[in-house]
């Protein structure tokens, strides 16, 4: 969390200029779903390691969001946005966020061919 403070259950926060969120109870309860979602975590891991292998650069055409909704139909159930970014991230890939206060990121991702998604 300290290296990505505006990280939360369902993807980056949008912020105002000064740094705050614009309702840091919901931000809160938010990023506390998220440090409980280990079970999730390890399981967006793992299709991770079955699905995808790391890239010199950034794949701007593999988002977050699309690539949760891929895990969720291999695993059969829902992911949250910013679990399957935490999981990215302990596997080792790098992110940069989409513009606009998106809350979705693109990875150093690769999908494997020859594994069905």
């Amino acid at each position: 969390m300290e290296a990505f403070p505006g990280l939360a259950c369902y993807g980056f926060v949008p912020r105002f200029s000064r740094g705050k969120c614009r309702d840091e109870e919901k931000f809160a309860c938010d990023q506390a779903e998220l440090l409980g979602a280990d079970q999730e975590i390890e399981l967006s891991r793992q299709w991770l390691r079955d699905h995808c292998i790391q890239r010199a650069t950034i794949n701007q055409d593999l988002g977050s969001y699309g690539l949760k909704h891929s895990a969720e139909d291999s695993l059969g159930r829902y992911i949250a946005n910013g679990v399957f970014i935490v999981a990215a991230i302990l596997e080792g890939y790098r992110i940069q966020r989409e513009a606009g206060g998106s809350p979705n990121c693109c990875f150093n991702m690769k999908i494997l061919t020859n594994k069905k998604i």
